[in-house]
């Protein structure tokens, strides 16, 4: 899977990342693990995520191909396409340091 950038040239491999969720709805420590469709500076999309058992807000726990880890509370914007099992989350906060970690990783 990959992610087209601003720039066609600027393609992300996406099978070496890895996304840990926790949702506002979710009871415990449970996390599941999702699947990347897409990685922004701003966001992700999410693949296999159950819409109902988030909530609104999410706390993602990215694990960064190069090594390290990025931690995110997002909001969950909706589906991508009403047909496609895709949710799209846009982060809300970042820490800087990890800001620049996610935009290290993205080429950026």
């Amino acid at each position: 899977m990959a992610q087209q950038g601003n720039e066609q040239s600027n393609v992300v491999d996406l099978a070496a990342w890895r996304v840990k969720v926790r949702g506002s709805s979710s009871h415990g420590s449970q996390r599941p693990e999702c699947a990347l469709r897409e990685v922004r500076p701003d966001g992700v999309v999410l693949e296999g995520a159950d819409e109902g058992s988030l909530g609104r807000y999410v706390w993602l726990d990215v694990d960064l191909p190069g090594g390290g880890e990025v931690k995110a509370l997002g909001e969950v914007v909706g589906r991508r396409d009403p047909r496609q099992l895709a949710l799209d989350v846009k982060f809300k906060h970042l820490f800087p340091d990890h800001r620049r970690a996610l935009q290290a990783a993205l080429g950026g």
